[in-house]
């Protein structure tokens, strides 16, 4: 081993990781705090084949090889391993295996829970980030729009009283089904949108400050070749652009009537704080977006 790296380090590093951008100094000290120091000699596996990973690790020393089906990657100090992949309950791939003596921190799976169960606003900046990554990547960025499909009318017709919008939540496949009491809260806080065919959800390049959920209908989005990629019932346009904080990225326009709800960032994120559940259960979903 070449020793222990000096401890400024994580916490420069950290917050040049894409899942830790815009985390304060004070947040990624708490990340470093709760982490311990571990150490694998070369040809050890920090996560064996077959077994879901236990925590994040951060290579401060030595290199690591990740086992994949299509091509074996190597990975070198101040690398992050083990992210997304904690958030998605039994995840398992082929492995990762110390390629040289290897010295890290590691966060486990349970602490990183724990961590933005206390600190909303941890929870709060990963999920932004992640979103950011998902818009960036076109195959995830198409799960995350219409990726389940049309989920089928809804069994309350068109009536969108407190009841049907609850259940117009609950179908959203980007929302967790098992969070109810946030559902319930939420559905009081939401807009009922009605769309005539071609008229616009948004004007592009706008502030995307709400997501909407499909509840009748159909929305045709705009993609950047000029094609269009059509969000049935259940689809949540918007729903990336929002939690990153980004402008709206495509035109957006009903292909029939369209009924839709409108969830506004701040009674979201309220919700959010209220029930950890909520926040934490969406991020294991864009983590599954991501592959």
């Amino acid at each position: 081993m070449s020793g222990r790296p000096d401890a400024v380090g994580p916490l420069i590093h950290l917050r040049t990781l894409s899942p830790f951008h815009h985390l304060s100094p004070a947040q990624v000290s708490l990340l470093t705090q709760e982490a311990e120091e571990v150490a694998h000699a070369a040809g050890s596996w920090l996560v064996p084949p077959g077994e879901a990973p236990s925590g994040i690790y951060m290579l401060l020393d030595g290199y690591a090889r990740v086992l994949r089906e299509e091509e074996d990657r190597i990975f070198e100090p101040w690398s992050l391993l083990g992210y997304p992949d904690v958030l998605i309950p039994g995840k398992t791939g082929r492995g990762i295996r110390a390629e040289t003596d290897v010295f890290a921190l590691r966060l486990g799976t349970d602490d990183l829970r724990d961590l933005c169960e206390r600190h909303f606003a941890i929870l709060a900046t990963l999920l932004s980030n992640m979103a950011d990554e998902v818009l960036a990547r076109p195959s995830a960025r198409s799960a995350a729009l219409v990726g389940a499909g049309d989920v089928g009318p809804l069994p309350f017709g068109e009536s969108l009283d407190r009841v049907g919008r609850m259940v117009a939540l609950q179908r959203a496949p980007v929302l967790p089904q098992e969070s109810m009491d946030a559902l319930a809260e939420l559905s009081g806080r939401v807009d009922r949108v009605d769309l005539a065919p071609g008229e616009a959800l948004w004007s592009p390049t706008a502030a995307a400050d709400g997501f909407f959920v499909v509840c009748t209908g159909a929305v045709d989005l705009g993609e950047d070749d000029g094609s269009s990629v059509r969000a049935g019932v259940g689809s949540a346009p918007g729903f990336l652009e929002t939690l990153c904080g980004q402008p709206y990225r495509t035109t957006a326009e009903a292909a029939e009537d369209a009924t839709l709800l409108r969830v506004g960032i701040d009674p979201f994120m309220d919700v959010a704080e209220d029930h950890f559940e909520l926040g934490y259960a969406i991020l294991g979903r864009m983590a599954r977006w991501l592959g």
